[in-house]
């Protein structure tokens, strides 16, 4: 780091000098970058605190506001900036990612029908596309994902959102290819175009060199992270050793409430779970959080004198000191907490979804604090699923999803838990399987609205036409009436698949 560049992480200088903010915001976005998220955050604060109306830094710091689900502060960053600057195309289009993530669908895409007409650049184009794919209008996204690559051949980050959208041409591989042989770029865009390349390699039926291209790509992205599967199977164990039969006679029988009841979609990433959302959220009486981060924010934190250090100081766990805690009144304050977040889903509905799928591990808490709530499983073939994961390049950390022997080994001690959630709460959790559902699709969705309790209607026979916000990796799919080329799709990559398969302990 030379002097000017620590001078601007210092920010050091005149105050309002531009050099400095310049390389200060640099800086901070190499931090983003590398997914130094906090000291990102606080350089930010340090430039807003030098120079109070810096558009960059007030966008910049409003987009990890969103990511970090701070959705409010984010819309007080972008709104200040819109003050200052009405026509600031980043800043419309972070308010359209706001109010997106807030399912008002209606004026997401007002804003970006404005950011449209501001001159956007392609990094906007490409999250004009994404907003359009959240929607459901997918002809539109795929429409400004192309502008974005056209107007900026050598964004892979464009090229990576439109391959969710549609098969590639060999000339895109191509020229895919040839910014790999002819630029040089971050080790966050090698494995983003590892990904797409590997993607579109084995949808064009190359799948040596498809396979190839993401296991570089899962490597790349594994060495950027620590993580310990053995510390994670110690933590799931230790769930079941402490969440005890005992535990759930000591607390049941608070009573049920009769509005604001949750349906708790959970299981494992690509199971199925956007697929059941949409479903139950076509029906007129439900609405959807979609995958809200409300229940951890409403647990109280213990650490972790079991698995130490395996959890960061502000994340909950189920701990020794945490069950002893648990008592009627505590039960009631995280239900309160809740129910004021979800309170603005349920305005128009009385059943709210929440489909933040790692829930799977506070089922117990959940059928203590909410026993009115619904807690539907979704399970679907463990090979399809963890094959699915492989290849997908999640952009929340889901640390074990970039090796085949570690996505089998986590499986294996998630389905242990949920065996455990079945023993202490029989006939209180719904198994919903994808595979039946795509067969039966009728006959599985009326089962799954008996066991909601919610009365039949043809909508949601129809989810693909429900208009919503869906920001799941799924997106694209849930526009589309059933189908079943998902099911058993592993057999035709089993050799390649082998560690998978040998981790989940499936015999030859």
């Amino acid at each position: 780091m030379n002097r000017q560049e620590r001078r601007a992480k210092g920010i050091k200088g005149k105050k309002g000098d531009s050099v400095i903010t310049g390389e200060a915001i640099k800086i901070a976005r190499d931090l983003t970058n590398v997914h130094k998220y906090e000291e990102a955050e606080q350089l930010y604060l340090k430039i807003l605190k030098f120079d109070p109306e810096n558009e960059v830094a007030l966008v910049d710091l409003g987009i990890g506001y969103v990511r970090d689900n701070k959705l409010k502060d984010a819309e007080n960053l972008v709104k200040k900036t819109l003050r200052l600057n009405d026509k600031s195309c980043p800043a419309v289009v972070v308010l359209a990612v706001i109010r997106m993530a807030q399912s008002d669908v209606k004026e997401a895409l007002r804003l970006t029908e404005k950011a449209l007409k501001l001159n956007p650049s392609p990094q906007i184009l490409n999250r004009i596309g994404v907003l359009f794919m959240d929607a459901g209008q997918l002809d539109r996204a795929r429409e400004y994902l192309s502008q974005s690559v056209a107007r900026k051949p050598d964004y892979i980050e464009g090229y990576y959102h439109l391959k969710q959208l549609r098969k590639f041409t060999q000339g895109e591989i191509d020229a895919l290819l040839k910014i790999e042989s002819e630029q040089k770029i971050s080790l966050e865009e090698k494995i983003r175009l590892d990904f797409t390349l590997g993607n579109a390699l084995l949808e064009n039926g190359n799948v040596d060199e498809g396979f190839s291209r993401l296991a570089d790509g899962n490597f790349l992205k594994r060495a950027t992270y620590q993580f310990s599967i053995d510390n994670l199977e110690k933590y799931f164990d230790s769930m079941i050793s402490l969440f005890s039969e005992d535990v759930v006679k000591r607390l049941r029988g608070k009573p049920p409430v009769d509005r604001n009841i949750p349906i708790f979609i959970v299981g494992l990433p690509r199971s199925g779970s956007t697929l059941v959302d949409q479903i139950i959220s076509s029906h007129p009486d439900v609405s959807s959080m979609g995958e809200s981060k409300a229940l951890p924010a409403c647990i109280p934190v213990f650490p972790n004198e079991e698995i130490p250090n395996y959890f960061a100081a502000n994340a909950p766990s189920v701990t020794r000191k945490f069950v002893d805690a648990l008592n009627p009144e505590l039960l009631d304050d995280i239900a309160k907490k809740y129910r004021s977040i979800s309170a603005p889903f349920a305005e128009t509905t009385n059943h709210v979804i929440d489909k933040m799928l790692f829930n799977f591990a506070w089922v117990g808490l959940l059928r203590l604090a909410f026993p009115e709530s619904k807690i539907v499983h979704t399970v679907r073939d463990p090979v399809d699923t963890g094959f699915s994961m492989w290849k997908l390049l999640f952009t929340d950390d889901i640390p074990w999803s970039s090796d085949l022997k570690e996505i089998g080994r986590y499986t294996r001690a998630y389905q242990k838990l949920m065996a455990h959630w079945h023993r202490l709460f029989p006939g209180e959790i719904y198994d919903l399987s994808y595979e039946t559902l795509v067969a039966d699709q009728e006959g599985e969705s009326r089962k799954l609205l008996e066991f909601c309790r919610l009365p039949w209607t043809d909508h949601v026979l129809n989810f693909h036409e429900t208009e919503r916000s869906v920001q799941t990796a799924s997106s694209a799919q849930v526009r589309k009436p059933i189908y079943k080329d998902s099911v058993k799709k592993w057999k035709k990559y089993e050799k390649q698949l082998k560690p998978l398969i040998d981790a989940l302990g499936i015999p030859e």
